[in-house]
């Protein structure tokens, strides 16, 4: 039986009179009424508490806890289907992706959420690197920003568009991208001085401060003495119209580029707030790892 609405009423009958006559059920009795309901995921338990909440209506039963210990099963069921989604090779098709994101979704308020959503970040990491490319940064500072917001000035603007500069160790930097998820969209971007590798031994990493907002569906990581000029970054139209035109990188194949002194990139599923590691090595930023899966 692939579906609980074809399951007919004597078989429902069974299963809820086991469910009212029995107020301690085992794990194994649990699990056998999830197979018998074909419960792999947060909407068939949905489907079911529908079913024998109704049931316990008709019946006027206040069996109640019956619920109470299905529900702590519902919190082991995400792990279950997250095995499932991971074994995929690439969440491509429209279908897993619906899946994918009311996954990311019904995951929030889960017990073991952190666990989770690191279980995804590994499994991206595992796809091949797309567009890796070098850049020249000769200054000590870089900034991430969305392109189309100006430097700005006070702590309020910065604050608000999650502008930082941060303290860097100049050189070689490179950056790529990871997208288990479409494919093409980067889903996790990483942008880093090239002597150092990602995870490397003696760097530290820790979450930004404040995440990163997204207003013209990029984001850039650029040595802060190459970055455009502010009176031609008011808007993001205006790229368009002058010599610091940026590429074209929210479309197509090619979702992330080296752009002068820094990185540019397509911030995966558009505008937000977006949230990235920092990695450390002698108190100066070597690494940033940005999250651009929806969550």
């Amino acid at each position: 039986m692939n579906q609980v609405q074809e399951i007919n009423q004597e078989s429902l009958d069974t299963i809820f009179n086991l469910l009212e006559n029995n107020n301690k059920l085992s794990t194994t009795d649990i699990e056998n009424i999830l197979k018998t309901f074909n419960i792999k995921d947060e909407e068939g338990m949905d489907r079911f508490f529908k079913l024998y909440e109704s049931y316990l209506q008709n019946k006027k039963s206040n069996e109640l806890n019956l619920i109470s210990i299905l529900q702590e099963k519902r919190n082991e069921l995400p792990i279950e289907t997250l095995n499932r989604i991971l074994l995929k090779p690439y969440i491509i098709e429209e279908c897993d992706i619906e899946e994918f994101n009311s996954f990311c979704q019904n995951i929030k308020k889960n017990k073991d959420y952190i666990y989770l959503a690191h279980q995804i970040y590994d499994r991206i990491l595992k796809t091949s690197i797309i567009v890796y490319d070098e850049f020249n940064v000769l200054s000590n500072q870089m900034i991430i920003t969305d392109p189309g917001f100006p430097i700005y000035k006070n702590d309020i603007g910065a604050i608000l568009s999650g502008q930082q500069i941060y303290d860097i160790e100049p050189g070689t930097w490179c950056g790529y991208y990871y997208s288990w998820i479409t494919g093409n969209i980067p889903n996790i971007v990483i942008v880093r001085n090239k002597k150092y590798l990602y995870k490397e031994d003696g760097i530290t990493y820790d979450f930004a401060e404040n995440e990163v907002i997204v207003n013209h569906k990029q984001l850039i990581i650029s040595d802060i003495n190459n970055f455009p000029k502010s009176e031609m970054s008011l808007m993001y139209k205006h790229f368009i119209h002058n010599e610091n035109k940026f590429p074209d990188i929210t479309t197509g194949m090619r979702q992330g580029c080296s752009y002068k002194n820094g990185y540019l990139f397509h911030s995966g599923w558009g505008n937000g707030a977006y949230k990235y590691l920092i990695g450390k090595k002698n108190d100066l930023v070597v690494q940033f790892i940005i999250y651009l899966i929806p969550e």
